[in-house]
């Protein structure tokens, strides 16, 4: 189709989807056949056919509602132009049906709505989802609102309807869809003004339009309602005031045959729970409300032991860690008051929230030798209690007083025997602990059997040991569960890993310094800083572990769920850290022991090197000394004096490589028996002083140095030096043979210990020999390849030894090797002959 007729077309339909009236849409189809087709005319429906002009009919649209007639004698329309002409009034004509059905529609609407609004009742029509769509004046009458305020969207059928009906009316629109008319039911409207009006509501549904609708008539019933509603009220209260006024007699002689049973129990029963429930009894009876708490006191912390059934479960959570006793009940008790009474008692007095579901509260303190030992707290949701209630609260007081105080004494004597036998099962562990590892020098592996036994005994909970290094607090050694029920905590773990500043944690600085146990039946996170993870714990108890009379470690037990900590419990957690001080204290001496059994193993080492020394290394420059002595003697003789000068060399070479020996056996001898002088020492500038004296040496020149910051360290400068001064000048000397030789030295930090490593790329050595490594006069590479006396090393591990650390090497032929030195962050002098500590 040429593009000509299609820009026609598209305008053609553009203004025939917006026409309103079939005068706009005559006008758009004649204008656009005038354009494109002069000549032709339109004919809509039953008009005749046009009289200016002789036509005849071209073609008509699908519904015959329009029509086209061409000229008398015009040609016949190419197919691209009848297509055209087709589409053009297939267009008109649908215009014209819809303009046809928009106006029927309209005039339904209009007979519909004034049927709704002659009815004398209330009449709306609405949508599946309650949006109202038309309402006569009698409904808006009956709710209170104005025709405009309709208008507005102001007025809504779920809005007006209460939240309760919703369901009644679903329920209802379904059946008025599924069979057309519902009958007659009765609900709750509110009015413009919150007004509650009963209605009778019917609903018819209608198909009509786009989407299904609902009629509804709705009828005011409310002064029916009442009334009838009214008779009801009279006679149920009438029957009510006969079946009160019986039960009040029957509920009377109960109450007391109630009180008279619970003051028999008391004399017998020594169950305070038992005795609560027979309690909450009386108040039922008695007085028909309140609640019951028996807590034992020990100073100002009390510790709920029984509850009535009817306290409720938050309640009872809140109270879990215990609760403080209230200094206004401490101070009524010592001025005499034998029961102390609050009224109104929210929300002034409860700060806390312990009691938020009460209102009046009535305390009966139990003492013992002027000491407050137990509480029995009564509590009323009630606003106030009555000068009745009084005198039965008393009572009660007194009654469950007889028997509070012989529980008391049994659960003293309990307690006791509790006790007892739980420091006998501590002490019997303990003492088979020790018999076990009677020669365990590691104090870890003795707290860790100490934890387990403790939570074996305890039951619930976690325990952890800390020990004090460079001002923090690091956890040693841990047993049992340290997740919280609900999350685990991996940033606390982290803390704990990296440490806790010393002197801001409470939990572990209170004991350290007393010396003393310190108990939390409520843990307190802000006395630890607000450490983040450990607002999950609910009780803590941490114990100091005393070694030779001075705190060593904090032996510390958790929980997740409140505890109160009995004596039981102390018992056993203090005998766990009296028996690990004197445990750690037999394995310090077992350590002592072992030091100096391997300081003699070494001596004994050395003393066999150095007869090795004595009858190889020495004697071999001695016999070359001798032998060729002997050929100079007869070189001379024969006169043959350059042989004799020769000779005579090698005589002088023997005797220096003598004295090399004998220098490095006074050396290594120096070593291990000179005192340590302890100090910080930086160990940055230890190796910058040994790199800078190395770089005068020739095989040093062409060295590529990595020195990475390696920090500080307790120990003996001078000794220290000759550590790194050996390590390097091997580290040089091995690596001189590479084109590009390379000396890296690095630095591992962990929480007790600092490792040195010194790297480089030399010849390296085979592995399979390591354990000659270390041994005086032990030498893996021959004299003609590197010269050397084999003692560096030996030096190297005797002096790291007293120092308390280790020495390593890993190595693989031509690719270099590591040298690697471990010292501790806390110096313990470990030679040359340790005594044993007084115990």
């Amino acid at each position: 189709m040429p593009a000509t007729l299609l820009l026609h077309l598209h305008a053609a339909a553009r203004e025939l989807a917006g026409a309103r009236l079939p005068e706009v849409v005559r006008r758009v189809t004649e204008q656009t056949v005038a354009q494109t087709l002069p000549g032709y005319r339109v004919q809509f429906g039953d008009e005749g056919a046009p009289a200016d002009a002789p036509t005849t009919l071209a073609f008509q649209s699908a519904e015959a509602a329009v029509s086209l007639h061409a000229p008398v004698g015009a040609p016949e329309l190419a197919p691209e132009v009848r297509a055209f002409a087709e589409v053009l009034t297939d267009l008109a004509g649908a215009a014209m049906r819809r303009l046809a059905e928009e106006a029927s529609e309209r005039e339904h609407e209009l007979r519909f709505r004034h049927m709704v609004e002659a009815s004398p009742i209330g009449v709306a029509v609405g949508t599946m989802d309650g949006t109202l769509l038309m309402v006569n004046d009698a409904y808006l009458r009956l709710l209170g609102y104005s025709r405009s305020e309709f208008e507005a969207g102001l007025v809504d059928w779920q809005a007006l309807t209460p939240e309760a009906e919703w369901e009644k009316d679903r329920q209802m629109f379904e059946v008025a869809f599924a069979e057309g008319l519902t009958p007659g039911y009765e609900k709750t409207m509110l009015t413009r003004t919150g007004e509650v009006r009963q209605v009778l509501v019917t609903l018819i549904a209608s198909h009509e339009g786009a989407k299904p609708q609902v009629i509804a008539y709705v009828q005011d019933i409310t002064d029916h309602h009442t009334e009838r509603r009214r008779d009801q009220a009279r006679a149920a209260e009438l029957e009510q005031q006969v079946s009160s006024q019986s039960r009040e007699l029957e509920n009377h002689l109960y109450a007391l045959r109630t009180f008279v049973d619970f003051t028999t129990q008391v004399g017998v029963t020594g169950d305070i729970p038992t005795l609560l429930c027979a309690a909450e009894l009386v108040l039922a009876k008695m007085l028909g409300h309140g609640d019951l708490l028996y807590a034992r006191v020990e100073g100002q912390l009390a510790h709920v032991t029984a509850y009535s059934s009817g306290v409720p479960e938050r309640t009872r959570e809140r109270f879990a860690g215990g609760f403080r006793v209230s200094q206004d009940v401490l101070e009524r008790t010592r001025e005499g008051e034998e029961m102390v009474f609050y009224d109104h008692w929210q929300p002034l007095r409860d700060k806390e929230g312990l009691l938020s579901e009460y209102h009046a509260l009535a305390v009966y303190p139990y003492l013992r030798g002027g000491q407050m030992e137990a509480l029995l707290v009564l509590a009323s949701p009630h606003d106030a209690w009555t000068p009745d209630e009084h005198a039965i609260l008393l009572a009660l007081g007194r009654s469950m007083g007889l028997a509070a105080e012989r529980v008391m004494h049994e659960q003293r004597l309990q307690e006791h025997s509790d006790a007892a036998r739980a420091r006998t099962r501590a002490l019997e562990s303990f003492a088979q602990l020790a018999r076990d590892l009677a020669f365990e020098t590691d104090q870890y592996v003795l707290v860790r059997r100490a934890q387990a036994i403790v939570a074996e005994l305890i039951g619930e909970g976690f325990a952890q040991y800390f020990e004090v290094e460079d001002d923090r607090w690091y956890i040693r050694a841990q047993t049992g569960n340290t997740d919280s029920p609900a999350t685990g905590n991996p940033e606390l773990d982290t803390l704990l890993v990296g440490g806790l500043p010393f002197g801001q944690i409470t939990n572990l600085n209170r004991p350290w310094v007393t010396g003393q146990p310190y108990y939390q039946d409520r843990y307190d996170p802000a006395g630890d800083g607000w450490v983040p993870g450990t607002e999950v714990l609910a009780s803590t108890a941490t114990i100091p572990v005393m070694v030779y009379g001075r705190p060593y470690g904090i032996f510390a037990y958790g929980t997740f769920r409140p505890r109160q900590w009995s004596r039981t419990d102390r018992a056993v957690l203090e005998a766990a850290g009296h028996q690990l001080g004197l445990a750690i204290e037999r394995a310090e001496q077992a350590r002592v022991l072992e030091t100096q059994r391997q300081a003699l193993m070494d001596a004994n080492e050395e003393l066999e090197a150095f007869s090795y020394s004595v009858s190889h290394d020495l004697r071999t420059p001695v016999r070359h000394a001798r032998s060729f002595s002997e050929l100079a003697v007869r070189a001379l003789q024969a006169g043959n004096v350059d042989k004799t000068g020769q000779y005579l060399d090698m005589i002088v070479q023997a005797t220096d490589r003598m004295t090399v020996l004998i220098d490095a056996m006074l050396d290594l001898s120096r070593t291990s028996r000179q005192d340590l002088l302890i100090e910080d020492v930086n160990l940055d500038e230890l190796l910058r002083l040994a790199v800078d004296e190395l770089r005068g040496e020739p095989a040093a020149q062409a060295v590529e140095w990595q020195l990475d910051p390696l920090g500080h360290v307790p120990g003996d400068w001078q000794l220290l030096s000759q550590v790194l001064g050996n390590l390097l000048n091997n580290a040089v000397k091995y690596s001189r043979t590479q084109p590009s030789p390379r000396v890296h030295v690095w630095a591992e930090h962990h929480p007790t210990s600092v490792t040195i490593h010194v790297q480089d790329n030399g010849v390296g050595f085979d592995e399979r020999f390591i354990s000659k490594l270390f041994g005086v006069f032990q030498r893996l590479h021959h004299h003609d390849e590197f010269e050397g006396t084999g003692v560096g090393l030996a030096n190297v591990r005797r002096i790291v030894t007293r120092h308390g650390g280790t020495v390593a090497a890993k190595s693989r032929i031509g690719e270099g090797a590591v040298f690697s030195v471990c010292l501790p962050k806390a110096l313990q002098e470990f030679g040359p002959l340790p005594e044993l500590p007084e115990s």
